[in-house]
């Protein structure tokens, strides 16, 4: 719960910023699919915004702790950070695509416990 409250606050943060008033193309789209990775069974979440995106020079750095896009006293650079810890600790992965200016996708896979 954790880590979707923090990808929708910074979604939430980024389509703001692009978009400050009402706008059609002001949407978090999250899906969520059933797969496999190694005949292993997975789920994959994504959150797709159109928000600002990321700069290409620190997508690579978003996710080390106190590291923030966003401006002094608006985040502590932690969300990612511990977000990216939580789903690691769960055996999952979590990988950011993003363009600047155009779009940011952060796609959380993880293993399926339980299925018999």
């Amino acid at each position: 719960m954790q880590v979707f409250l923090n990808l929708i606050n910074n979604a939430r943060y980024a389509l703001s910023q692009n978009y400050p008033g009402k706008h059609e193309e002001k949407v978090l789209g999250i899906t969520a699919r059933e797969g496999t990775v190694d005949g292993r069974p997975r789920v994959r979440i994504g959150f797709r915004d159109q928000g600002t995106g990321i700069p290409e020079n620190v997508v690579t750095r978003v996710m080390d702790p106190f590291f923030s896009t966003k401006p002094k006293g608006m985040g502590t650079g932690l969300g990612l950070s511990v977000s990216h810890g939580i789903i690691l600790r769960h055996g999952g992965t979590l990988t950011i695509h993003s363009v600047e200016g155009a779009f940011t996708e952060v796609v959380i896979e993880l293993p399926v416990s339980g299925v018999q």
